[in-house]
């Protein structure tokens, strides 16, 4: 009786060790100007979200975990494109998937990442006054 209640109390112990890993994906505002930034998806309406950002501001995109412990990125899939728009919602850039040059939906080229702590991710982009330049 003994053996099977350490067994049971060994898995027990085994199985709630599961590692967690999280991570955040940033965007920062570096321009003068108050900008909006619109991801749009007309397949999955559920990822449509504007984000109003203030000079020098930093928004939390997206944040995620995976209670597997495994490596998390930061991904667009699904969205059709981004739109950075001024106060007066006038439409400065359009970002699509296949914008050539500097572009958001290129996150190994253009999103910076980092590990802070183990199993912990962290992306971040920022709007410079190259993406608001027409």
């Amino acid at each position: 009786m003994k053996r099977i209640s350490l067994g049971i109390l060994t898995a027990i112990l085994c199985f709630s060790c599961d590692p967690v890993s999280l991570m955040d994906a940033n965007i920062e505002n570096t321009t003068s100007q108050n900008l909006s930034i619109t991801f749009v998806s007309a397949e999955f309406t559920d990822l449509n979200k504007t984000f109003e950002m203030g000079s020098e501001e930093i928004i939390l995109y997206r944040e995620g975990f995976s209670t597997i412990g495994s490596f998390l990125k930061v991904s667009l899939d699904g969205l059709d494109s981004v739109y950075i728009t001024n106060t007066a919602k006038e439409v400065l850039k359009v970002y699509k998937p296949e914008t050539a040059g500097r572009n958001i939906f290129k996150i190994d080229d253009y999103w910076k990442s980092s590990t802070p702590s183990k199993r912990f991710y962290q992306y971040d982009y920022q709007l410079t006054n190259e993406d608001i330049q027409q």
